[in-house]
Parts: structure tokens; C-alpha cells; sequence
């Protein structure tokens, strides 16, 4: 497992704040949308109220590698991984930790509950 200070998952739960922020907020008496520097206030203290409240999130996230051989041989060979993420309030800032459940749709060995025994 790797620690990681940001991660994409940190940038779709700023997305998702950002969502929620904008699917709340009061709309103006004359219909007019807030200006985009309304928003990004809203945003920064939703998200900054947020920090404070939270202190593990957790995730699934699918993705592939992709390695490249070179040579005589050449050839790419791609895996697909199933992960836990996450994401930890620690001194400092967040930490991120990642551990892969599943290579290639097969269930990676001895690794149940791994994630939640690390952070517990």
C-alpha cells in the first residue's frame, strides 16, 4: 500500500462538493444565476466545513495500467485493478491509501478487510 497526498478521487469529491453547493444554494429573486466567484466562495466554505467534519472517506475506484515491453518482442499489456481508497484527516493534511481487491477480475489472496484493519 502507497500513501499519496492527491489522488483523483480527492478531485471528484471536489466536483461532487462543488454539485452539491450549486444544487442548494437559494436561487436569486430575479432568476439571475450567481456569478462564478459567488459559487467558488460557497464552494471554498463548503468544503472547508467539510474538512472539519470529516475525517476518513472511503471509496472504490476501477482503473487500468498499462505496461509497455520493448524490444524484439513489443507489446502492451494492459490490467484491470478494483481498489479501496482512502482518505485519511491526518496531522498535517490528508494521507491517501489505496489497496488493490482484484487483479483482472480475480479476488487478490489473503487481503480481506485488509484496508479497515490498517486503519482501525
Amino acid at each position: 500500500m502507497r500513501a499519496c497526498s492527491r489522488s483523483p478521487l480527492f478531485f471528484r469529491l471536489i466536483l461532487i462538493c462543488a454539485a452539491i453547493v450549486l444544487a442548494a444554494a437559494p436561487t436569486r429573486a430575479q432568476g439571475t444565476p450567481p456569478s462564478l466567484e459567488d459559487v467558488l466562495k460557497r464552494l471554498g466554505a463548503y468544503v472547508a466545513a467539510y474538512g472539519e467534519k470529516a475525517s476518513l472517506i472511503v471509496g472504490v475506484e476501477k482503473y487500468t495500467q498499462s505496461l509497455t515491453f520493448e524490444g524484439a518482442n513489443a507489446m502492451q499489456r494492459p490490467r484491470r485493478l478494483v481498489a479501496e481508497f482512502a482518505i485519511v484527516k491526518a496531522a498535517g493534511g490528508w494521507a491517501g491509501f489505496r489497496d488493490v481487491v482484484e487483479v483482472n477480475g480475480e479476488n487478490v489472496a489473503d487481503r480481506r478487510d485488509r484496508l479497515m484493519s490498517i486503519l482501525s
